[in-house]
């Protein structure tokens, strides 16, 4: 509280009940206090009426020039504490905004692909035939699959073996770039059917 808070916070007068006598209540050897009048007085009343029961309801009154520093000191208290507040946003915002830039520097960095890969219309490709993209089975517990990866070190050429490149490795351990995962015989044999397909039109193009 500052002091000049500490200077008004005297209340400035009183408001409190005070009976005009005392009659006789047996048993209680002190009587009944009544004839009840409401009193304004600049003075508070002595602490004998107030425990001997005289005076009640004792309300202190303060002055307006102290009710209106009050008021002003909670106003500076609640705009501080919103002030705060709104530091605290701003500085989640930038944050979250530094996030989000950099997240979309990322995105639009060139993805980096090893040899015989190459990131085209929104998906990565694997080019096949030039002897720099190593295909080799892989299995889970629970599915079958074909892995996409770079030739090993010292590798290359198609049909090269690999087998002892691949055996017992996950696809992250051999660099997979990508993967497809099967769950059942039939989804492998549309994947056979595509791949015909595919061998087939080399066929037709060259008749």
């Amino acid at each position: 509280m500052s002091n000049k808070l500490e200077a008004l916070s005297q209340p400035v007068a009183f408001v409190y009940q005070i009976a005009g006598a005392c009659v006789s209540d047996y048993p209680n050897p002190c009587g009944k206090w009544v004839d009840w009048r409401t009193e304004l007085s600049c003075e508070c009343p002595p602490d004998w009426m107030i425990e001997e029961g005289k005076v009640k309801d004792l309300k202190p009154r303060y002055s307006q020039e102290y009710v209106t520093a009050l008021l002003a000191a909670l106003e500076e208290a609640n705009s501080k504490n919103f002030q705060t507040q709104m530091f605290e946003w701003i500085g989640r915002y930038e944050a979250e905004r530094k996030r989000v830039d950099a997240a979309e520097q990322r995105l639009q960095q060139p993805i980096k692909l090893p040899k015989g890969f190459s990131h085209q219309d929104g998906a990565p490709h694997a080019l096949l035939g030039t002897g720099d993209v190593m295909i080799s089975h892989i299995k889970w517990a629970d599915a079958q699959g074909i892995a996409f990866a770079p030739m090993p070190a010292g590798k290359a050429g198609i049909g090269v073996n690999v087998d002892a490149d691949v055996a017992g490795k996950s696809s992250d351990e051999i660099g997979a770039v990508f993967v497809v995962k099967a769950t059942s015989v039939p989804s492998l044999e549309v994947l056979k059917e595509a791949v015909q397909m595919a061998i087939d039109g080399f066929k037709v193009e060259g008749e």
